[in-house]
Formats: C-alpha cells, structure tokens, sequence
C-alpha cells in the first residue's frame, strides 16, 4: 500500500514524512495521509516470444484487446479470447469462447483458477507462465 500527502495547493504527490511541499513549499503538517491501495495484477511471460503482459481484474486478453500490441500476429489467438477476473481474491481466467481455445497441460479450459508459475496456453500454440504480482 503507497502512503503519501497530497499538496493542497499544488496537487503535488509528497513522502509521507514531508513537512513541506517540495514543489510550492507549502504547509503540509495538517494534511492527512493519502492510502493508495495497489490493483492486484498478474503478469503473463512468453519466453520463446520474450512477450510479457499485465493482466488486471476484468481485463479481456486477445489480439483486439490487452496483449494487442504484442500479440496480434499470432492469428490463432482469438481477437477476444480470454477474460481474466479476481474470484475470491484470486485470479481466474475464462475462454470466451475463442476459435481455438484456451489450455492447461493440454487439456481445454473454460474457467480455471490460476497460481503463480502455472503455464497456459491460448490456441494450444502460444504459452503463458502466470506470475502473480500482488
């Protein structure tokens, strides 16, 4: 969890222990404590393609959403393939019904739930090792 002050005049992002701005200088004594919590995310790592992606809560993998930019010469991953969602706290991910679907240890997949270091993949061609972040 980031902890820092706001400036009420400047709008500056502070370390918590300042007692002045460090932009406009000014009082920050009175100014409660600002709590950021962090998103829970995951990162998805292909090695032999050397892609990674960030995947956060409702994030929709596939070569018209997150992942486009790296992946949409990969024809066989679906232009909306997967949904990844948090599930009691936890990472899961969904195939919405891609063409060539989506696979652990090679079987097909509709929902499962991920852990760090598992390995999935979407059009049985195409990898991913789960790396849970936070």
């Amino acid at each position: 969890m980031e902890k820092y002050k706001i400036c009420p005049t400047c709008k500056l992002k502070n370390e918590i222990s300042s007692f002045l701005c460090e932009q406009c200088l000014a009082d920050l004594t009175m100014v409660k404590e600002y709590k950021k919590e962090q998103k829970k995310s995951l990162k998805l790592i292909n090695r032999e393609f050397k892609i990674s992606i960030i995947i956060y809560d409702q994030d929709i993998f596939g070569r018209d959403f997150i992942g486009k930019n790296k992946i949409t010469d990969f024809e066989t991953i679906s232009r909306k393939h997967a949904k990844f969602f948090l599930y009691n706290g936890e990472f899961a991910v969904e195939d919405l019904n891609s063409t060539n679907g989506s696979f652990f240890k090679g079987k097909k997949f509709k929902r499962i739930k991920l852990k760090n270091g598992m390995k999935i993949s979407f059009s049985q061609s195409f990898e991913f090792e789960v790396e849970i972040l936070n």
